[in-house]
């Protein structure tokens, strides 16, 4: 393969050594910028920062949250089934035959997923 932008030939030994390099460097770029976001997450919620303003049970009022207790209802469901050993996927179907729906309207998933939520 020839790269004509940066001379680079991969037929020719020195070719495929500067791909090698090449590619070597872009790799620790993109960990060392995993790294650096994963980092502030971490130091954000160490602070009580959280990484969105949309979390279930909870509604942003432009300066902190607030508890939403309709949701907050279905949270503390999730976590009581969670503790007695039900499945979400049980959890999910329950909620989804009782009429609850997600934020948006959606339904509720055991994976974790939803309807736009």
């Amino acid at each position: 393969m020839r790269f004509e932008r940066e001379g680079i030939d991969t037929l020719t030994a020195d070719g495929e050594l500067l791909l090698t390099l090449l590619a070597s460097f872009a790799q620790e770029e993109s960990h060392s910028l995993s790294q650096n976001v994963t980092w502030a997450i971490r130091r954000r919620f160490a602070k009580g920062g959280t990484n969105s303003f949309w979390i279930y049970g909870y509604t942003w009022t432009g300066c902190g949250f607030t508890v939403n207790e309709d949701e907050a209802d279905i949270v503390r469901l999730l976590f009581s089934n969670y503790l007695e050993g039900i499945s979400p996927e049980k959890t999910a179907t329950w909620l989804n035959a009782n009429g609850y729906h997600s934020r948006s309207g959606g339904k509720f998933y055991g994976s974790g997923s939803c309807d736009a939520c």
